[in-house]
């Protein structure tokens, strides 16, 4: 695929607040690298994306540059200062990528430090293919919908239930059209997927990968 049809978007614009006193998950150090430099690595050190956009908290841009200068190449990278939710960030990220609009974008949590190359690299090929991809895990649980007291209302069925990560790829208007119709309508989604289902269409899925974590919790390091 040719690099001058890709770009990338690396969210790490939240305040982490599961972390506690553990400060920002992403400029924790992971094994001797920033979790964030971790993130990124697989699309800045690959020839597969002309761009790639980071999400940082507002006023952090020159700090989060610092950060990933002396472990990330960052040539082809530009920050831009988030939102407050997520999908205000994403948002945000997007219409940075308009001027020179590629046909395709992942968008990856900048808290999942352990992607690797091939499955961003599968991602992005079934996105060419399908306008849409996500990669998906096989729900490990049992899972239930409950109610807002202490009842459980229903027992779902496990094996026609997938856990959605990250990289998520789309066609870039398309999912920039989806960002901005949710903002008109003030429309509130889980994720890129779920925006781009509810004003695009279906949205396909390749299976995931174990090791590609998101770090949510303290414990969620390890040791690091």
């Amino acid at each position: 695929m040719n690099p001058a049809q890709c770009a990338a978007v690396v969210t790490a614009a939240g305040a982490s607040l599961r972390m506690a006193t553990a400060g920002k998950k992403e400029y924790r150090s992971l094994q001797g690298l920033p979790v964030l430099a971790r993130a990124l690595l697989p699309f800045v050190s690959s020839d597969l994306f002309f761009r790639v956009v980071v999400t940082v908290p507002p006023a952090q841009i020159e700090n989060v540059r610092l950060l990933l200068a002396p472990y990330a190449p960052l040539g082809n990278v530009i920050f831009v200062e988030g939102g407050s939710t997520r999908q205000a960030s994403v948002r945000l990220a997007l219409r940075a990528l308009a001027e020179s609009a590629p046909s395709f974008v992942l968008i990856h949590d900048g808290a999942r430090p352990w992607v690797g190359a091939d499955l961003v690299r599968a991602v992005l090929e079934c996105t060419r293919e399908s306008g849409s991809c996500v990669p998906c895990l096989e729900a490990s649980e049992a899972i239930k919908e409950i109610d807002d007291g202490t009842s459980i209302v229903r027992h779902l069925d496990r094996s026609r239930l997938r856990c959605a990560q990250t990289p998520q790829g789309f066609r870039f208007e398309s999912i920039l059209s989806a960002h901005e119709q949710a903002q008109t309508e003030a429309v509130t989604c889980s994720d890129d997927a779920e925006l781009y289902d509810r004003y695009i269409g279906r949205v396909s899925w390749i299976p995931g990968a174990p090791e590609n974590r998101k770090i949510t919790w303290p414990h969620d390091l390890g040791g690091a």
